[in-house]
């Protein structure tokens, strides 16, 4: 450990796992929750991103999905095993493969973020096609049936928070409040 290096004021024994649909801000609340706690932090698109040299995005389009499905389970499992354990931020398809699901249950403590899919249709229209996944969708009928194939992932969080249209900050003190950690006590 350097100087600069975060001091963690809280502990985990493994890694706490956030996950949420496109524009839930589940990146934006693990960034807020490792920020007072020390915890380091890792969002496994970045990760896939430094392992294939290009964005998923990118190589999702020029390999396709089973290329980038080995390489996100290879980048999970590095994740997951990783220590000191920390904070890692899934992709919003991450639990879609079984085997990534039964790992993440296995291996850390998972917290879906849920938000009404009202609230992300506008954040996701802003966002553009960042997201491969959103190539094929033209309408929110598409949305809600990509969610829906991602809900069995999401079901199985052992803890559900509902942002409805909270900020993230709101979302990490509730967060934090659950896990009995005292860092955004006001003194």
């Amino acid at each position: 450990m350097s100087y600069y290096d975060p001091y963690p004021i809280v502990h985990v024994e493994q890694p706490l796992t956030l996950i949420g649909f496109i524009g839930a801000e589940t990146g934006m609340i693990g960034r807020l929750l490792c920020s007072v706690t020390g915890l380091r932090f890792a969002l496994l698109d970045t990760l896939v991103a430094h392992a294939v040299g290009t964005t998923r995005a990118e190589f999702l389009r020029a390999r396709g999905e089973q290329q980038l499905a080995a390489i996100e389970a290879e980048a999970l499992d590095r994740a997951l095993d990783d220590r000191p354990a920390g904070i890692l931020v899934l992709g919003h398809g991450s639990l879609l493969d079984r085997r990534n699901l039964h790992r993440v249950r296995r291996a850390s403590r998972l917290i879906y973020v849920h938000r009404p899919l009202e609230a992300l249709v506008p954040r996701i229209a802003a966002r553009g096609k960042d997201h491969p996944e959103l190539d094929d969708v033209r309408n929110e009928p598409d949305l809600r049936a990509l969610l829906r194939a991602r809900a069995p992932g999401y079901a199985a969080a052992d803890m559900r928070v509902d942002g409805e249209d909270r900020a993230p900050l709101d979302i990490a003190r509730e967060i934090a409040r659950h896990l009995d950690w005292p860092v955004f006590e006001r003194g």
